[in-house]
């Protein structure tokens, strides 16, 4: 038995290989296909291999299948494990000061920032189905909590833009003018307006008396650094940037020259002295208010 015809068997169930042997047999001994039968047994063999072609990549997908489920199993009981290590550290961590506590707190964050950022990789590359609640394991329990998320904040401006559908009516005499509004659908997203630099020009014009031969000009406006280029805006960013968020003034720097504006960090540490010179009548009485309070917990500090 020649061996693509174990092939056969070996794809086909019995009853099918058996036929298709049958019937291949039966063709190629006719007196009219005789001629043809080399080609047909070529045929047959391509026909073969591109089965098996499509059999070893089945397997390879069901794999690969099967090894991102195993993930997206793994991932969310992992990411909760660290929520509890980081909330216990958090609270060692209360009262006193320690570094070592601090970075540990550091490495869980980056960790579990990383396991989630996976998550949403993976939840983004499987369809999203009709029925989340349908939808077992972690990438269903993610879009179920996703559905029941807080409503954005009321404060912030609203920008409308209205989605007129295409009317394509069968009557053919449809008015869009006369058509009755049955309601709406509405999906708020949040954006983001992109921090933009500006130069504002202070003008002042000089008037003069052809009279008395007296000049009139308004006085300089007063700046936070005096002949300085800094506006209290752009000092106040780099301020809360670099205590508040924790950016370091020559990435700032960085920041800036994609702006294309050379600023070096010199001369934004010597603005971020004016500031601290500026604000320092303001942190001296929030120190005497706090002083003057006497002990507080951290229960009625909150």
């Amino acid at each position: 038995m020649p061996d693509a015809w174990y092939k056969i068997f070996a794809l086909y169930p019995l009853g099918e290989s058996v036929s298709l042997l049958v019937c291949m047999m039966m063709d190629c001994l006719r007196s009219d296909r005789l001629p043809l039968c080399g080609s047909k047994l070529a045929q047959r063999d391509a026909v073969i291999a591109e089965l098996a072609r499509q059999r070893d990549t089945h397997k390879a997908e069901q794999a690969e299948v099967s090894f991102f489920k195993a993930q997206l199993t793994a991932a969310p009981l992992e990411i909760e494990q660290l929520k509890v290590q980081l909330q216990a550290l958090r609270r060692q961590r209360f009262g006193r000061s320690s570094e070592k506590l601090d970075q540990a707190i550091a490495q869980l964050e980056l960790r579990l920032e990383d396991l989630e950022e996976n998550l949403g990789e993976q939840i983004a590359a499987n369809p999203r189905p009709s029925d989340p609640d349908a939808q077992p394991g972690p990438i269903g329990k993610a879009r179920r909590e996703a559905r029941h998320r807080k409503p954005l904040p009321a404060h912030l401006p609203r920008e409308v833009v209205v989605h007129e559908p295409e009317i394509t009516c069968h009557c053919g005499s449809c008015d869009p003018a006369r058509l009755t509004r049955l309601g709406e659908n509405t999906t708020e997203v949040l954006e983001k307006i992109p921090a933009r630099l500006k130069v504002i020009r202070h003008v002042r014009p000089r008037y003069a008396c052809r009279l008395c031969e007296k000049v009139f000009q308004a006085p300089a406006p007063a700046l936070p650094i005096e002949k300085g280029r800094p506006g209290p805006a752009l000092l106040a960013n780099i301020a809360v940037s670099k205590f508040a968020d924790g950016l370091p003034l020559y990435r700032q720097v960085g920041i800036l020259a994609r702006e294309g504006i050379e600023i070096d960090r010199a001369t934004m540490a010597e603005w971020m002295g004016h500031v601290a010179w500026w604000v320092a009548p303001l942190a001296n009485l929030i120190g005497g208010y706090v002083m003057a309070c006497g002990r507080m917990t951290h229960r009625s500090a909150h």
